[in-house]
């Protein structure tokens, strides 16, 4: 189980990213003179992906319902491997990668406990969802 100190830097890193993300959000719709709805979407719909808590299986899993569910992941990878490859080459994407890894890293990497301290301590600061 994570201690208080590693929850807390956990909280810290998630909320650092976003803030981050939000700042460019900014930067983004003053260089174009108008709001991004879509950023703005996909921003609120990683930020909640970030934070609901690990799904806690009812039951055991079957090797079918597992193979299933491996199937599933994978797919998903793909479609996400497909959005991002062509930006991942862009030398501008690796510099900002690079110098921000510190604070989407812990984020991306989140065991499910982390994820759950995040979602816990998520929900206590900004109310019920």
């Amino acid at each position: 189980m994570m201690n208080m100190g590693e929850a807390n830097e956990v909280l810290l890193k998630h909320d650092q990213l976003f803030a981050y993300l939000q700042q460019l959000l900014r930067q983004i719709e003053e260089q174009t003179g108008k709001p991004d709805q879509e950023l703005r979407d996909k921003l609120e719909a990683l930020s909640k992906e970030v934070v609901r808590p690990p799904s806690i299986p009812g039951a055991q899993l079957g090797e079918i319902e597992i193979a299933q569910e491996l199937d599933l992941l994978s797919a998903k990878l793909e479609t996400v491997e497909e959005h991002i490859a062509p930006s991942v080459i862009d030398p501008e994407v690796q510099k900002i990668l690079s110098a921000t890894a510190d604070l989407w890293v812990p984020t991306v990497t989140a065991s499910s406990k982390d994820r759950a301290s995040i979602a816990s301590s998520s929900t206590v600061k900004n109310g019920s969802r």
